[in-house]
């Protein structure tokens, strides 16, 4: 699973997230604190 900020820069991702469609791999769109949880393992 990809997870991918709501106000990420969808342009500058598009390869990536064609890429991933392409090959059944999920996005999901998240809140930067949901990530930033993640990063720091809460």
């Amino acid at each position: 699973m990809i997870l991918i900020r709501h106000d990420a820069h969808r342009e500058k991702l598009a390869d990536v997230i064609e890429l991933a469609e392409k090959r059944g791999v999920p996005i999901r769109y998240v809140e930067g604190a949901e990530l930033d949880g993640l990063a720091h393992g809460r």
